[in-house]
Formats: structure tokens, sequence, C-alpha cells
């Protein structure tokens, strides 16, 4: 999904549109991709032989190369949209797989709506970093529009939040005895449902997950903070010091002792 390079283009504002606007692109196909966010107003979208899509605050879409368009708005309601015009530098074989689809609407944009702000700010000032700042900005903005495609409803993107709630809590407390059960109960799920829906989004299990974030909790005392082996042992919660280092080899792929020592 990050595996790709974007080139900006000058093709790009947040506009109100005119009361007699209209974008017809159906004998010249874009030549470049085109992320198209409305803000305000209404109006209605054609993207090649597919039916019409309403048009309505939140709404988005990210156009591709050879896309045909025709989109009209009401002269009473004219739409304010941001255009964000770019080209992709050698995209990987499977873009197209891991890409957002062309449309979705935004049920929750304040968060996507500052983030296109600061594009549309940045790409005004035409100096080096302010370049590496947009392309950053406009990858995050994939990364959550392809979210949005994977969690696609208000019960999935609360799911979503549940598990990364339940992440954060590991990651900010690894030495404390967490239990699925108790995991559960805070984010008002049943144990069995969480441990499923977290190796979903998360990509191991929870007992995996909480034993790796406490052994790179390890690693950091280790290297940064000047506590010997037992020490790091003892405040993560481990009465067992041969059982920790095992442990910490299976996981971080070398001795504790030999992180003390460097």
């Amino acid at each position: 999904m990050i595996d790709w390079q974007p080139t900006m283009s000058d093709n790009y504002g947040k506009v109100v549109c005119e009361r007699n606007w209209k974008w017809d692109t159906r004998h010249n196909p874009l030549p470049d991709y085109d992320l198209w966010y409305a803000w305000d107003g209404a109006g209605e979208m054609r993207i090649n032989d597919d039916p019409a899509i309403a048009i309505q605050r939140g709404t988005c879409f990210l156009l591709r190369p050879g896309d045909r368009t025709f989109a009209v708005h009401h002269p009473d309601r004219p739409l304010t949209v941001t255009f964000i015009h770019f080209s992709l530098t050698d995209p990987p074989a499977d873009i197209c797989d891991n890409f957002p689809d062309r449309y979705r609407l935004l049920h929750e944009p304040l968060f996507f709506e500052t983030l296109l702000t600061q594009l549309t700010s940045t790409l005004q000032r035409l100096q080096p970093l302010n370049l590496v700042e947009a392309q950053l900005l406009l990858k995050l903005m994939m990364l959550k529009l392809r979210q949005a495609d994977v969690w696609p409803t208000s019960q999935g993107r609360q799911q979503l939040s549940a598990i990364q709630h339940v992440a954060e809590l590991v990651r900010q407390s690894p030495a404390a005895p967490h239990s699925l059960a108790q995991l559960a109960e805070q984010v008002h799920m049943s144990p069995r449902y969480l441990s499923i829906k977290f190796k979903q989004v998360m990509g191991e299990t929870l007992e995996h997950y909480c034993v790796r974030m406490r052994l790179e909790r390890a690693e950091n005392l280790l290297r940064y903070n000047g506590m010997n082996v037992s020490e790091v042992a003892e405040a993560l919660g481990y009465s067992d010091i041969s059982f920790f280092s095992r442990q910490f080899l299976k996981y971080r792929g070398k001795r504790p002792s030999a992180l003390f020592k460097q």
C-alpha cells in the first residue's frame, strides 16, 4: 500500500463551483489520479459507464488515469470541492488491489478534512521539504481511505477503534498482567470476539502481542536505561529470570545479557 511514490501536480485547489459548473471529461479522459472531495453542496457524478453517484459533504472520489467523468451540481446548492491531481512513479504490480476504491462517503470526515487542508496549504509552498510533507500527507490520506474501505460501516469503525484502544493499553503498560477477559470487558466485547477481531486487525494473537510488547520494552530498558537483566525481569513481572531469558531469546533473537553488555 505504501510502496509507491506520488508525483504532485500543479493542478490542485479548493473552490466554490460556479453556478453553471460542470465537469465533463467523457471525450478527454483523465491523464493522472485525482483525489476529489466535496465539502459542501449537492450534485452527482458519473464515472465511466457506472450509474450516477450523489454528491454531498463527505463524498470522496479517487479517480484513475483513463477515467471519464461527468458531474453537475444544483445551482442553488453549489459544490465546494478540493481536487488534488498526482501521478505515481513505478507503482507496484498490486497497486490496484491495495489502493482505495474510487468512491466512498466519509461519515466522520473531520480528520480527513484536516489532512486535506494541510495538504493544499503545503503544496502552495514550493520548497523541497514541503514536497516531502505533501507526499507523506497524501500517503496518509490514502491509508485512511483504504481503512474506510475495509471498515465501511459505523459498527466496523467502532470495532477498529476498540481494537486499537486495546493495543494501546497493552503498549503503554506492557508490565501489567493483561488478561483477555479484562481487556474484553473494557471494550464491551466477549473474550472470544475480541480474540478473533484482534488477530484480524493486528495480524497476531492478543497473547503474542502482549508478550512482544513486554519484550520490546525489556530491550529498551536494557539498551538505554542502564538496568541489568534481573532488574528488567522484575520490572516487567517475571519471577523466573531463566524463563525471561529464554522468552527474550525466542522473540528478540538474542540473549538479554548480550544487550546489557553492549
